[in-house]
């Protein structure tokens, strides 16, 4: 994982067209990542890490991506696990190597409190950017806003903030 940040010298051929040394995301790319967060819900904040997995096309002037992501929590005796899915939309900012991007979607939240378990279905959407550091990884800052449902009390609304790493495949 460590090789991923190391950058890889690119040549170029003698009158070849103009070359870019800037990273960027192809359509049919592979994202895994690794993420941590800090969690607010209703002023009390806890911290997970979330795995998640991903592929992009050409969509609009920009990329489309789909994603499913596995979310681990743990806050005094309540174990939480996420499996949520996104839709996202990113493009390239100018010449850089940021593609900032907004994504929506939803899952599965199994909540297990001793022998009990509980099940809730979180819904929303996120905003974020997207650094290449070399053509092969990323760091990923993330905010998301999720409404929980089916909680046998009330539904309530989620913020999350994620900064993550990733390691991109066939790009």
């Amino acid at each position: 994982m460590i090789l991923t940040f190391i950058p890889m010298s690119a040549k170029a051929q003698f009158g070849s067209a103009k070359t870019s040394l800037v990273p960027t995301i192809k359509s049919g790319a592979i994202e895994a990542g690794f993420s941590g967060s800090l969690n607010i819900v209703e002023g009390i904040s806890n911290a997970s890490a979330a795995v998640r997995g991903g592929t992009f096309w050409n969509l609009l002037s920009g990329l489309a991506g789909a994603e499913l992501e596995v979310a681990y929590s743990h806050v005094s005796s309540l174990d939480v696990i996420d499996l949520q899915g996104f839709l996202s939309w990113q493009k390239k900012l100018g010449e850089s190597a940021v593609y900032p991007f907004v994504a929506v979607g939803g899952g599965l939240r199994q909540e297990f409190i001793g022998s009990f378990r509980l099940s809730r279905y979180p819904i929303g959407f996120g905003v974020g950017l997207r650094t290449l550091i070399t053509q092969g990884s990323a760091i990923r800052v993330e905010y998301k806003l999720k409404r929980i449902l089916s909680d046998p009390v009330s539904n309530f609304t989620e913020h999350q903030l994620l900064l993550g790493i990733s390691i991109l495949f066939k790009n």
